[in-house]
């Protein structure tokens, strides 16, 4: 970074790429005096849920301002009193930012999804002098594995350990046995679940653990309790230049807090994901998140030459959308519920399935012998509809969480025949760590979608023009348990004008 920081003073540097990872460094808490030692920390140790990132120029200043208590869109919520921004100064050059974010593929799928650009462009910052992130990381590491450099050959595969009562949505909870094929190598600490220090729902506490009260949720004893409505999109009223989702017509637990099961809103700060009579024990994992940031010089345009020369790079700025608008995240319940089920939270009083009758939950669609045959399988749908304006999408990249996580689809409707602009389908390692070490068993890896020059082997970026109408479909399993805290969102670079095919 130094040295970066000398060589662009003044300039403008063309960033076209990053990667990540989290590491552990020797000498401990030293990182970046041995790289050649750093040793991956597996996801399934440490579950990375997001982060949000900034390389900020000498022309901005990285400050705290307050958050909209109502405002739920920013990646989950209002879970803090204040969030840090990048805010220009006085002087900043007009025509290239002073500060660049980067959360595109930046949760469980940032490690193995690709962070990059085409050619000609890129996230252009003029002077950059530092770097500065917020992660949201979840310990799921079974405390037997370890917390050396030396023990990650301890635990190559996803280790079963502590969950509460609540995770998975009760399907199939540690202390009751059952088949872990049927619920995926994961943890289900990863997903955020409310518990009895905090959320739980009385299916599985009681009412007297005071965790949900008066449609709040509270930490044990009925204190320090969060009543919230949120935003969720209106549904959808086949007009395809308006705007509308599906969270409110599937009753999705997350809008409200009465019914919230799990996510941000339970994933507090230093908060233990784990029920009160569940001891994680005092052994800490110290480890570091790791960036390399892809650069290339930049040139600026030159008016006078002769001809005149354009820019060797066009500015990259971010377009955000949510699937699961305007809530942050959302619930995927069970797809049904058998009678030796527990109650689904924020479907209470939902009735059984057994074959000949079946009862999926909203959004959710099943196939074969289902509740119990082989062949049962089913998935869980959403879908929002909005409109972009004036932009040509070079890189679309969707955000999504294992162990469900299926596809995300962005269509363009403009015509009335849908058009699909990008379609992002799950790639789940196979727990091949001796020949990848990102290869751990049910984590995923989401390709992005890229338009650029043909000889790149690229389709030519699609203008949207103004008032665009579109709509994103996101898919996620859920044939036997369901997930809190998902988000389906669309992380999406482009520009402002029309790209002329190359």
């Amino acid at each position: 970074m130094h040295g970066s920081i000398k060589r662009f003073a003044g300039k403008v540097m063309a960033i076209t790429g990053f990667e990540q990872d989290q590491v552990l460094v020797d000498p401990v808490g030293q990182p970046g005096v041995n790289p050649d030692r750093d040793v991956s920390v597996p996801i399934n140790w440490a579950y990375n849920h997001h982060f949000e990132a900034y390389l900020k120029g000498a022309k901005a200043e990285l400050k705290q301002v307050p958050v909209d208590p109502k405002d739920w869109t920013n990646h989950g919520g209002p879970n803090a009193p204040a969030r840090t921004v990048a805010i220009e100064l006085p002087g900043a050059p007009a025509d290239v930012p002073s500060s660049q974010w980067f959360s595109e593929g930046n949760g469980g799928e940032s490690r193995k999804s690709f962070h990059g650009y085409p050619r000609g462009f890129a996230q252009l910052l003029h002077s950059p002098d530092a770097f500065s992130i917020t992660p949201m990381q979840i310990d799921t590491r079974k405390r037997e594995c370890g917390v050396t450099a030396a023990s990650i050959g301890n635990c190559t595969k996803f280790e079963r350990w502590l969950e509460p009562r609540q995770a998975r949505s009760g399907r199939t909870p540690l202390d009751g046995g059952g088949d872990l094929s049927a619920t995926g190598a994961y943890s289900g600490v990863l997903e955020c679940p409310c518990t009895s220090r905090y959320g739980g729902d009385p299916a599985f506490y009681g009412a007297g653990a005071g965790t949900k009260v008066n449609g709040s949720i509270c930490e044990a004893g009925g204190v320090n309790c969060h009543n919230f409505t949120k935003a969720c999109a209106p549904p959808w009223d086949g007009d395809a230049a308006h705007t509308g989702g599906e969270l409110l017509s599937q009753r999705n637990p997350t809008c409200w807090s009465a019914t919230y099961a799990g996510g941000l809103s339970c994933c507090g700060h230093r908060r233990v994901l784990l029920d009160a009579d569940q001891d994680p024990g005092g052994a800490l994992l110290r480890y570091h998140m790791k960036f390399r940031f892809w650069f290339e010089e930049y040139t600026p345009p030159d008016a006078a030459a002769a001809p005149p020369t354009p820019a060797s790079h066009a500015d990259l700025p971010r377009y955000y959308y949510q699937t699961e608008a305007d809530a942050g995240e959302y619930d995927i319940p069970p797809a049904f519920r058998r009678a030796s089920d527990p109650p689904i939270v924020g479907y209470p009083g939902w009735p059984a399935s057994s074959s000949g009758d079946m009862h999926p939950t909203p959004g959710s669609t099943c196939t074969g012998s289902c509740p119990d045959g082989p062949d049962c399988e089913c998935h869980h749908q959403i879908s929002y509809h909005w409109t972009m304006s004036n932009a040509s999408m070079i890189y679309a990249g969707g955000h999504c969480h294992a162990p469900s996580c299926l596809f995300l689809e962005l269509y363009r409707n403009d015509t009335g025949t849908p058009e699909l602009l990008c379609r992002q389908v799950s790639k789940y390692g196979a727990g091949d760590v001796g020949t990848d070490r990102f290869d751990e068993l049910g984590y995923v890896a989401l390709p992005p979608c890229l338009w650029g020059a043909r000889d790149e082997g690229l389709e030519p970026p699609v203008w949207l023009k103004e008032g665009t109408p579109m709509f994103s479909v996101k898919r996620n399993r859920n044939t036997h348990t369901g997930h809190t805290g998902e988000m389906a969102s669309w992380q999406m670079r482009g520009v402002g004008f029309p790209v002329a095919a190359a």
